[in-house]
């Protein structure tokens, strides 16, 4: 087996095992951990199992990153890291990016409508006198976070394999990270009211790795970049992703789950090979030399 399928394997491995352990956990935490009326078993085993296994996860991956080879430069900064994204042999990595690109497209009207209805019924509650507890703003804003979310993924997509563009695909990730942290307000604002109900807990965690991990695939453009801990936030964020699959509130929120799963999926495939043999600067197309005779341009 060539040796660049093998840096893959163990985070792609892992990270699966990982989503289908938190999934069974979660199942299990959903049927017995709550009582009819929602609220929370104190001290449940079967909670106690999924922090506790979800612990074992994360501690596993920080002992893959420490394994993780990442070659260096002479000043110990990682060695070709603005190129950990650029995928030239192979069409996996922005096939993948472009389906949660459109993934995330998908969920953009479902907040936008359900935004604009609450909005409307807002003002009918309003002239009315009574109280407005949801007036569909950070709802609204969600739709417009998905939008952002598509175009920093599709152009992520586009970047890897642009010619005399290699280097800057990690700055697509600002756009997606905006989209998380709207998402991360409307969802904890949705559920604010009833904070005794900490179900909706690991979306917000899943939520808020994405959020972390596109960050951290802009800073791979940067001077700064910190690829290992992008991994290891890749690969959480597909085991929170996953299991919080099981609760999605609605397909607006599904979409969009699934739309950072697969980005992290994407990104485990793509980054593991490329840190431990990366690409050389040579790939980048050679300036062109100025004209010597200015009479060449006739």
């Amino acid at each position: 087996m060539h040796r660049k399928t093998l840096m893959r394997l163990p985070w792609l491995i892992l990270a699966g095992a990982g989503a289908v352990a938190g999934i069974l956990l979660r199942k299990m935490q959903l049927e017995n951990a709550f009582e009819e009326s929602g609220l929370a078993t104190p001290g449940a085993p079967t909670s106690v199992m999924l922090l506790c296994g979800l612990a074992i996860i994360a501690a596993i991956f920080a002992m893959l990153t420490a394994w993780q080879p990442i070659r260096k430069d002479n000043r110990g900064r990682p060695l070709g890291a603005d190129r950990a994204l650029i995928s030239p042999e192979t069409k996996v990595f922005p096939v993948l990016l472009v389906i949660a690109a459109f993934l995330a497209l998908v969920a953009a009207p479902i907040f936008l409508s359900q935004g604009f209805q609450l909005l409307t019924s807002a003002f009918r509650t309003k002239d009315m006198g009574e109280t407005v507890t949801n007036n569909g703003l950070l709802v609204f804003a969600a739709g417009i976070g998905a939008v952002l979310t598509f175009i920093g993924l599709f152009q992520m997509a586009r970047e890897c394999n642009a010619p005399g563009r290699r280097g800057r695909s990690g700055y697509g990730g600002v756009m997606p990270a905006a989209g998380c942290c709207i998402w991360l307000m409307e969802h904890f604002r949705s559920f604010a009211p009833h904070p005794e109900l900490w179900e909706y807990g690991p979306q917000l965690i899943a939520i808020a790795l994405a959020m972390f991990f596109y960050l951290d695939l802009a800073s791979l453009a940067s001077s700064a970049p910190h690829p290992k801990r992008a991994l290891w936030l890749g690969a959480m964020t597909v085991v929170l992703s996953a299991l919080s699959l099981l609760q999605a509130p609605n397909f607006g929120d599904l979409a969009l789950l699934c739309s950072q799963l697969l980005a992290a999926i994407a990104v485990l495939w793509q980054m593991p090979d490329h840190l431990n043999q990366p690409l050389p600067s040579s790939t980048r197309p050679a300036p062109r030399e100025p004209l010597s005779n200015p009479e060449e341009i006739l």
